[in-house]
């Protein structure tokens, strides 16, 4: 049985077996194909990626502008900064408002001057 599987060292079997690795690796058909796919596709992966980077910068900014404004209304707001808005409630207390534009960085270059957007991060002062 597993004379069957051996390989024969004879010439003649090796040239045959050259010849058809040759015609096959020598056909180029799918190159050119595969070549003009591969462009597309980067740049579709890049605009992905570049799609999933706004998203999580956009969601990570909010989160810290909110834990800001939070900590401002329960501590104090000395350390805000000046864009803010106090806006008084009619049972006591006020809003505190804080907008920031943030700029995410252009990954594919078909975003060239990045992503632009403003955060707000709101809540209520109890103290005040």
């Amino acid at each position: 049985m597993l004379g069957k599987y051996r390989f024969s060292r004879d010439k003649s079997q090796w040239k045959l077996r050259s010849r058809n690795v040759s015609r096959i690796l020598g056909e180029e058909q799918g190159l050119t194909e595969s070549s003009l796919v591969l462009i597309p596709t980067i740049i579709l992966f890049l605009c992905v990626i570049q799609i999933v980077a706004s998203v999580i910068t956009r969601s990570a900014e909010l989160n810290i502008l909110q834990g800001e404004v939070s900590k401002g209304a329960l501590y104090g707001n000395s350390n805000l900064g000046t864009i803010l808005t106090r806006k008084p409630l009619p049972g006591g207390g006020s809003l505190l408002i804080r907008r920031t534009l943030q700029r995410s960085h252009a990954i594919t270059p078909l975003l060239i001057g990045g992503d632009d957007f403003e955060t707000t991060g709101i809540a209520v002062d109890e103290n005040s």
